[in-house]
Parts: structure tokens; C-alpha cells; sequence
């Protein structure tokens, strides 16, 4: 200070106008070299010290405008100083071991950094140093960061607004394709929801999708869908061979088909089967029947294949009794429209058959084989003997869980067979069948028993009785027919009473 002459008044304006940063200042201190404490000569920059009064004031020397020279002058402490940066970092650098390399301390809360460079000047030692709070030098990377972050949301959102958008023209309707392929792979073929795209791709896709699944619907038409499903919820393929299985057998047919086809034209007779058809298939499918195959007008079906089906001879006979109250009400319609009736005939049979994929390598069908299938089409024919529409065995009979009124027809041995097999009428659930017919069904199977225990004379004498009631029974004028001509001419001690049928 004495070498150059300055004036403190020169160096406090010096210091205090120096913009170091935006909050940052440089201060100039002198070490006491009897107590090593630091008194300010250059004021730091504060808005406190913007008049060379203030300065005076702060720096309190005496008289005014005296050099440092000047023994008189009185500077302030450096420690404890007014200045919160300057006398925090004086304190952190003497702690530090007043280094001459930059340092960090903490100054109103937040972190500085600060430095001092000595300079001897005679027998004084000069501190010249610099504070800068580290919001400072972090300054522009917060505001790159800032405006990364603000373009950042902004791109962000355009990319949403975009994916919406791409959402919209590329997600739903593919979603919507995707949603179609998983129910026609578990062939689910009921009408799917139009797939609309301005996607000319997509559109594509979307068009050979329906045109599967209108082959598929087609395909359908053909085959048992169930079968099929089964074998997809197996995951095996379609191959050659059958497994023994306990079930229940339903082969149908029309009275007087052929009578109906001459009368109608094709195209008539074709439509006439197709409502026909259409309400009988729908209640076997209720029923959960697998349909085995169409024969001309004749149905073949049965229950507990693929799928297990323990009550599968209860869901046959439920099958076939709705079947009756449908048909009934379609014969009233049908004879309003002037077309023919058509009355079914029903054939059940329950017991074990060999069920499984029948036919060549390149084609197969899904049926069933063995003696329970040939004696449903046997019962089916033999009702125009008994003048019966529903006929089932007595497996059938025994199987059934449901509550039935039943009349036993007779002792039947079908074409093929030696051995008598009991068959049975179903009247309908216990508690709904007409008291009339269930009168007639009981004094029927009396009238049997007698006839099956030999007593013919007897016998014939019920059954004469019991069609003054019922004349035109065909199962009471059959029986009254053998029961006559067995009373004219006794059978040999070995018969057995069992109907051996020699036709269908």
C-alpha cells in the first residue's frame, strides 16, 4: 500500500465494482503480522457500500481521505464481518490451513467457493481474495438443463399425442384383428365385429380374416364342431383310431318320407327339411349332443363323446322329448302353410361302443361303432310295430336319473340278436303325463305279463277290454292278434316270449 501510495477509498471502489459473477465479489485483506488477524482494505461488492461515504464509514479510517500509510487509520476485522460470504469464507480458510488452492464452505445456507492469493508488500502480507456461491458456476448448465427438460416435455408430448394417434389408426383395429384370431383359433364362428382402418394393410388382413372365417362358418356346416374343439383343447391331430366308451345312442327318421318327397318338388322338399332340420338341430345342440351325420331325413347322434358326459342318457331323453314338443308345434304351423307333417320316429340305446375317428388317412369321421349303435337304428324302425315314436332300450331305462313315467312295449330280440331285450315307451316327467294314457300304460303291461305268462285266453280278453278305449292302439292290436293266434295254436314249452324281429 505505502509502495504504490494507493487510497483505500481507490481499493474498496475497485473491489466493490468488481463484477466477478452475478453474486460473487473479490475482497482485499491485510494480515496483522504480531496476531496473524485479517483487517479488510478492499471492501467486498454489496449494495451497502455504493457511496464513497458508505465505504469510508465501513472501512473506518480517520482523518478522511488519509493514505494507508496513515498510522492513524482503523480497518475492520475480517472474522465476524458483516459480509456473510466473506467472513464465512475466511473462517473456512483458516480451518482449511489457509491453502492457496480453491475450497468450498457454506454461506447462508447454500455452498461457495472461495480463494486467496497472498502478495508481500514490505513487511505486509496482502490477501486478495474471491468468493463465487456454486450457483454461479452451475449457472448456464441449469438453465441447458432446464431448457433440455422444458423440450424434453415438450417432445414427450408431442410423442404421446402421436402415439395416440398411431393408437387410433394402427392399435385398435389391430387389437380388434388380434381379438378375432383368438376366438376363431378356439372356433368361436359367430359373426365378429367389421374391422375399419384407412390402413390399406390393415384393410387387407382384415378382409382375409373374414374370408377364413366364412370358410370356416361353411367348414362348420360339415363337421362336429365339438370334435374338433376337443381335439384343439387336447392339442393332438386328427388320426385313425377309437377308445371304448359308455353312451347313449339317438338314431331319428320321418314316417312316410318317401311319401312326402314325391309330393313335394325339390326345391320345396329341400327348404320344408331345412326347417325341419333346423329345429331339431338346435335342440340336440341345447342338449349338448355331438351330431354324428345327416342320412337323408334321418339324424344320428349321441352323448358322452368328446366331451365326458356322466348324465349323458338324461340329456338324450330331455333332448328327445323337447324334440317332440317342438315338432308338434311345427306340424301345427306346417299344416297352416298347406306343407305335409312330418312325424319322427326316435330310437335310444345306452351301452358301451367304440367311438373315435373312422375312415382313410386323407379322410376320417368322427362316429361311433358297435351293437348300442345298431340297436338305436333297430328301435328307431321297429316303432311302426308298436305304433311309437320314442322307443330306448332298457339300458336306457335303468341309466336314466330323471323322474319318468314309462310303459314297457315288449321283449325284443332285433334283427341280428337272439336275446330278448326289454324296450320302453317314455310318457313324460312323473307328475305331467296325462292320467288317461297313464291309465292305458298300466293296464297295458298287465295285460303282457299275462300274455308272457302264457295265459293267452286272458290275456286277449284285457286287451279287447282296453281297446274299447284306445281302438286304435297298434300296440294293443298287435298284441291281441298273437295273443289270438296263440291261443289257437299254443307256442312250443321252450318259448320265451321274446318278438324276434326280422326286418329293421
Amino acid at each position: 500500500m505505502v509502495a504504490f501510495d494507493l487510497l483505500l477509498l481507490d481499493i474498496s471502489r475497485f473491489t466493490t465494482d468488481l463484477p466477478v459473477s452475478s453474486r460473487g465479489t473479490a475482497f482485499v485483506l491485510v494480515e496483522d503480522t504480531g496476531s496473524d488477524e485479517l483487517a479488510v482494505v478492499g471492501l467486498p461488492r454489496d449494495q451497502r457500500y455504493d457511496t464513497p461515504a458508505a465505504i469510508r464509514e465501513a472501512l473506518l479510517f480517520t482523518p478522511p481521505e488519509t493514505a494507508v500509510a496513515d498510522t492513524a487509520a482503523t480497518l475492520p476485522p475480517a472474522a465476524g464481518h458483516s459480509h456473510p460470504a466473506m467472513s464465512a469464507a475466511v473462517s473456512a480458510w483458516a480451518k482449511a490451513g489457509k491453502p492457496e488452492t480453491a475450497f468450498r464452505f457454506q454461506a447462508a445456507g447454500e455452498p461457495w467457493w472461495g480463494g486467496f492469493h497472498s502478495y508481500l508488500l514490505g513487511t505486509n502480507t496482502f490477501r486478495i481474495g474471491v468468493v463465487v456461491p456454486e450457483q454461479d458456476f452451475l449457472g448456464d448448465v441449469i438453465r441447458q438443463r432446464n431448457i433440455t427438460l422444458v423440450v424434453s416435455l415438450v417432445a414427450l408430448a408431442v410423442a404421446l399425442a402421436m402415439a395416440l394417434a398411431m393408437a387410433r389408426t394402427y392399435g385398435r383395429p389391430l387389437e380388434s384383428l388380434a381379438d378375432s384370431s383368438r376366438r376363431i383359433r378356439g372356433l368361436d364362428l359367430d359373426e365378429h365385429a367389421a374391422v375399419e382402418s384407412t390402413l390399406a394393410e390393415i384393410t387387407q388382413l382384415a378382409e382375409a380374416q373374414q374370408q377364413m372365417l366364412s370358410t370356416l362358418q361353411s367348414f362348420a356346416k360339415y363337421v362336429p364342431m365339438e370334435v374338433v374343439r376337443e381335439l384343439l383343447r387336447r392339442g393332438e391331430v386328427a388320426q385313425i383310431g377309437g377308445t371304448s366308451e359308455s353312451l347313449t345312442i339317438l338314431f331319428t327318421d320321418i314316417s312316410g318320407f318317401t311319401t312326402i318327397a314325391e309330393a313335394l318338388g325339390p326345391e320345396a322338399l329341400t327348404d320344408h327339411m331345412a326347417d325341419y332340420f333346423h329345429e331339431a338341430l338346435t335342440v340336440l345342440e341345447r342338449h349338448e349332443a355331438t351330431v354324428d351325420k345327416l342320412i337323408g331325413d334321418a339324424i344320428v347322434a349321441f352323448w358322452g363323446a368328446p366331451r365326458p358326459d356322466a348324465a349323458h342318457a338324461d340329456h338324450a331323453l330331455a333332448a328327445v322329448l323337447e324334440i317332440q314338443r317342438q315338432l308338434a308345434a311345427c306340424n301345427a304351423r306346417w299344416r297352416q302353410q298347406g306343407l305335409p307333417e312330418l312325424h319322427t320316429r326316435f330310437g335310444l340305446a345306452t351301452g358301451r361302443v367304440i367311438v373315435g375317428n373312422v375312415g382313410a388317412r386323407s379322410r376320417l369321421s368322427y362316429t361311433v361303432l358297435g351293437d348300442t349303435v345298431n340297436l338305436a337304428a333297430r328301435l328307431e324302425g321297429i316303432n311302426k310295430f308298436y305304433g311309437t315314436d320314442v322307443l330306448v332300450s332298457e339300458e336306457v331305462r335303468q341309466t336314466v336319473t330323471t323322474p319318468l313315467d314309462w310303459r314297457l312295449v315288449d321283449l325284443v330280440a332285433v334283427k341280428g340278436k337272439r336275446q330278448g331285450k326289454r324296450i320302453y315307451e317314455p310318457l313324460g316327467p312323473v307328475g305331467q303325463t296325462d292320467r288317461r294314457r297313464l291309465d292305458f300304460a298300466r293296464r297295458y303291461e298287465l295285460a303282457w305279463a299275462v300274455y308272457q305268462n302264457r295265459q293267452f285266453g286272458e290275456a286277449l280278453a284285457m286287451i279287447e277290454t282296453l281297446q274299447q278305449d284306445w281302438p286304435d292302439d297298434v300296440s294293443l292290436t298287435r298284441l291281441r292278434q298273437i295273443c289270438a293266434e296263440y291261443q289257437q295254436h299254443p307256442p312250443p314249452d321252450d318259448w320265451d316270449g321274446v318278438a324276434r324281429m326280422a326286418t329293421k
